[in-house]
């Protein structure tokens, strides 16, 4: 069975949620549900813009306005005069983690959009400590070694260990989770509040020189500083996961797909249910975690994937492998760079014993028609051992991140009819971290490799891996097309970068394939929702480099207008 699948961040979140009341919750749940709108009250007419359908041939009715306005029944009908502005299918995000976002909201923030230096990080820090009670736990999320740039003080990549932490603060106790979500790191103080000393840590936990704990965490062992963490209430969790689909409406976005709801336990999936009660901006569609399906006291009955439950379309199954490459926990087949952290294992940590133990928890889900998110070798395995389930999934069974290329990986993904979806923000943010630092030359130029999988015939998506990089999919695009990385404008592996309309392609049609609501969403034409989003320019105007700069003007789901920039509320 898996040995370490709860990764380091779940573990704090699930202390977040653990007595966490949600006996309200639980009775609105055995009322009937609301269901999404299925249009708006009127027709509507868009015009004097650019339509892009995102397939080939034309949409229908598309032509003069008159014949549109006819089409609409000639009266009655809600003109969009777009002045010249762009539509396009609705921006569909195959991989966030929604409560898992919502949540790292609520810390302080050192991401490296904010942070990139060490110095950084420590006015964030001093400034929090100078505004809270002295005792007052110190909690954030977002520092990232990795992209840490060198200054006079500190070197590239350096660590928040004790000797940084505890000149910040000897009475209050720091708690920060990486980038990663796989490592945290923490002062004295909180070692001492946790009880966690050098003779007493367990070194897969803890991070030791020379018999001395360092302050770095991995995994399981931020379960130990988490539990004694301040929590904010159930009002103010749901207030986070409104705002933060709100946000990711603002972006475009009329579907997203939690990749693994129910990783903290069974009030994660309870917390959505509330979200889209309450009203979600969006679509919402999703994977249990194969944790949530295994809870032997469950608040709400789980029913087995494919199934809808009030009006979140979940279809999968998730299991964890592995961490993260730009965290040093992604599990490789040869070892990291030779400047990795110390003591962390060479090649990085697998969460089974092996394929065939990983094998036996997915067969199960595998031959009742759940999708599945995970592992090649598994999947060949189960393809060509496992009779076909009696219902086939809607959708594909797919591989996540797929960060390093190997050309004879894509091909065997392909043979097997799986999808593979990216974190593109591996490219746009750690691309030059991977050669100079993670990964090394020879290995750190072969990432995310998107015109390898579409020569392959692979369908493939883009995704942010929420809270991992920000949900941005015209940020995606960008990057698809040109390979720039944030930190020097350097072109990244230029040999995988893909033209516009197959970038297009993997924010739309092909998640929308991948999540199995291809006939519903992700190209506009007869018969689909009317799931658009609405540009204030043509991008196919614009320079690739400039993709990220385009407006997101207003968002419609279901033909209902979810965002509009116009307006100061949502």
């Amino acid at each position: 069975m898996c040995q370490n699948c709860e990764p380091g961040l779940g573990l704090w979140a699930d202390w977040i949620l653990k007595d966490l009341d949600v006996s309200e919750i639980v009775e609105q749940t055995k009322a009937p549900a609301q269901e999404l709108p299925t249009t708006d009250s009127q027709p509507l007419v868009f015009h004097n813009g650019v339509i892009l359908t995102m397939r080939e041939g034309n949409i229908v009715c598309a032509g003069t306005l008159a014949e549109a306005l006819a089409a609409a029944g000639g009266s009655g009908y809600r003109d969009i005069d777009l002045q010249g502005r762009c539509v396009l299918p609705g921006f569909i995000e195959p991989h966030v983690h929604i409560v898992f976002t919502a949540l790292t909201n609520w810390l302080l923030k050192l991401s490296p959009s904010l942070v990139t230096t060490v110095t950084q990080a420590l006015q964030v820090l001093h400034g929090a400590v100078s505004k809270q009670p002295s005792g007052s736990w110190v909690t954030g999320y977002g520092y990232d070694p990795s992209r840490i740039v060198a200054e006079a003080t500190y070197p590239a990549h350096t660590e928040l260990t004790l000797d940084i932490l505890d000149p910040v603060s000897t009475l209050d106790p720091i708690f920060i989770v990486n980038q990663s979500g796989h490592v945290a790191y923490v002062n004295s103080k909180a070692l001492d509040l946790a009880g966690v000393t050098d003779k007493n840590a367990n070194p897969t936990e803890f991070q030791k020189i020379d018999g001395k704990l360092t302050g770095v965490v991995y995994e399981q062992g931020l379960a130990k500083f988490a539990s004694l963490t301040p929590r904010p209430s159930l009002v103010e969790i749901l207030e986070l996961c409104h705002k933060t689909l709100v946000q990711w409406a603002a972006a475009g976005c009329t579907t997203v797909f939690d990749a693994g709801i129910g990783v903290t336990n069974n009030k994660e999936l309870l917390l959505l249910i509330a979200t889209n009660l309450i009203g979600a901006p969006m679509r919402l569609h999703g994977a249990y975690s194969v944790h949530l399906l295994t809870d032997q006291a469950p608040l709400i009955p789980v029913p087995r994937p494919p199934v809808t439950l009030f009006g979140i379309n979940i279809t999968a199954v998730k299991f964890w492998a592995d961490g993260s490459t730009q965290g040093f926990t992604a599990a490789l087949n040869q070892p990291y760079s030779s400047d990795m952290p110390l003591g962390m294992p060479p090649c990085g940590t697998l969460n089974y014993a092996d394929d065939d133990d990983l094998f036996k928890v997915m067969k199960p889900w595998y031959e009742t028609g759940s999708n599945l998110v995970q592992a090649l070798n598994v999947y060949e395995t189960l393809l060509h051992s496992t009779p076909a389930p009696a219902l086939p999934p809607s959708g594909l069974h797919r591989i996540d991140h797929f960060t390093l290329r190997d050309t004879a990986q894509i091909a065997r993904a392909q043979a097997l009819g799986l999808g593979i979806s990216h974190t593109i923000g591996h490219v746009r943010y750690w691309g030059e971290t991977f050669v100079d630092y993670v990964l090394g030359p020879a290995r750190g130029g072969s990432v995310d490799p998107l015109h390898s999988d579409e020569n392959a015939g692979v369908v493939w998506s883009l995704h942010s891996d929420s809270p991992v990089t920000d949900v941005a999919p015209l940020s995606y695009l960008q990057t698809a097309t040109t390979r720039l990385t944030s930190q020097h404008q350097k072109v990244y592996d230029p040999e995988e970068r893909v033209d516009l309309p197959t970038a297009l392609r993997g924010v739309t049609i092909n998640p929308a394939r991948q999540i199995g609501i291809d006939a519903l969403a992700g190209t506009l034409e007869v018969g689909k929702a009317a799931d658009l989003v609405v540009l204030d320019q043509d991008p196919r105007s614009v320079h690739l480099a400039e993709l990220n700069q385009l407006k997101v003007l207003q968002t419609w789901v279901a033909g209902c207008l979810k965002f509009d920039s116009t307006q100061s509320t949502q």
